[in-house]
């Protein structure tokens, strides 16, 4: 698992801060699946995990650096007046759904069903962190 932990220090900051907790209990149970299957299906796992992190972290920097605010502008149409007028950590944990959302159809166009799997169990927490914070301020939807 230490290699996961390396591999996700490719990525992006702002990336590692949304994600790489999310990704690392992901890959965390996915491993502890394919070790019980037995070696071969572990390192089959590892190497196409290590392979895939590496890929997606090459992918998240060329997003980074041809779009330098890549993750904030998540934003659909005519929301961006709306978010004016709410808390800060409300519109943040709206724009992190969003994220979250997007890498999961992302995974999903590119067959990487582990990925999106991921994505989909994240883009629960997310939406439960935001429910979370519209009630704490009164925010109806």
């Amino acid at each position: 698992m230490q290699i996961f932990h390396l591999l996700l220090r490719f990525y992006p900051p702002e990336h590692q801060t949304i994600f790489a907790p999310e990704m690392l209990a992901v890959l965390r149970e996915t491993a502890c699946e394919k070790r019980q299957r037995g070696g071969s299906a572990y390192i089959r796992f590892a190497l196409k995990e290590s392979f895939g992190l590496l890929r997606g972290a090459a992918a998240e920097w060329v997003a980074k650096l041809t779009n330098g605010n890549y993750m904030a502008n998540q934003c659909p149409p005519g929301q961006a007046e709306q978010e004016s007028s709410l808390p800060a950590e409300v519109v943040k944990a709206r724009k992190h759904v969003q994220s979250i959302v997007a890498h999961m159809e992302n995974a999903i166009a590119n067959h990487q069903f582990e990925k999106a799997r991921f994505f989909s169990y994240a883009e629960q927490e997310a939406r439960e962190r935001l429910r979370s914070l519209q009630q704490k301020y009164k925010i109806v939807e």
